[in-house]
């Protein structure tokens, strides 16, 4: 995309079925820095991260802090045991990723994460590219059945 990507416009936000990439935030890295001087009782901490693919199951409607959020789960290609065999956790979702690796989303947890975290390179629009539709159904039906399992979300 040739515009600059700004915040504040749905100009190339992900939407259901898109993989983009948001920055994962290291939180055990958390120092903090300063406090503000407009409002003493808030602190400004730095932290580390890296941008890491996600499955984008949906956008949310309401916004929240003036950011649309993202219900979102990671993806990997380390989704098989030494063996060969699909990880418990894992589900595949074909090669979303790099057209010769086989990518997985990983189902026990699900992220709700802001637009200010959509990693840009270069101040450009956030990569995102769509999913195999077959394969992001095949995850919103896994997550349905764990979710009414009560399994999501446990570790």
């Amino acid at each position: 995309m040739s515009r600059r990507w700004n915040g504040s416009e749905d100009h190339g936000l992900p939407q259901s079925g898109d993989v983009a990439r948001f920055v994962h935030l290291h939180l055990d890295t958390a120092a903090e820095e300063s406090q503000r001087s407009d409002m003493p009782a808030v602190s400004v901490y730095r932290v580390e991260g890296k941008a890491r693919p996600m499955l984008v199951l949906h956008r949310l409607a309401r916004c929240e802090r003036g950011r649309s959020w993202f219900l979102v789960l990671p993806i990997t290609s380390k989704g098989r045991d030494g063996r060969g065999h699909v990880l418990p956790d894992c589900e595949p979702i074909g090669n979303c990723i790099d057209a010769d690796v086989e990518s997985f989303v990983k189902m026990e947890v699900l992220f709700r994460l802001p637009e200010n975290l959509l990693h840009r390179e270069g101040g450009n629009a956030p990569a995102v590219k769509p999913c195999d539709p077959h394969a992001y159904r095949n995850a919103l039906t896994v997550i349905r059945h764990k979710a009414m399992r009560g399994w999501l979300g446990k570790r």
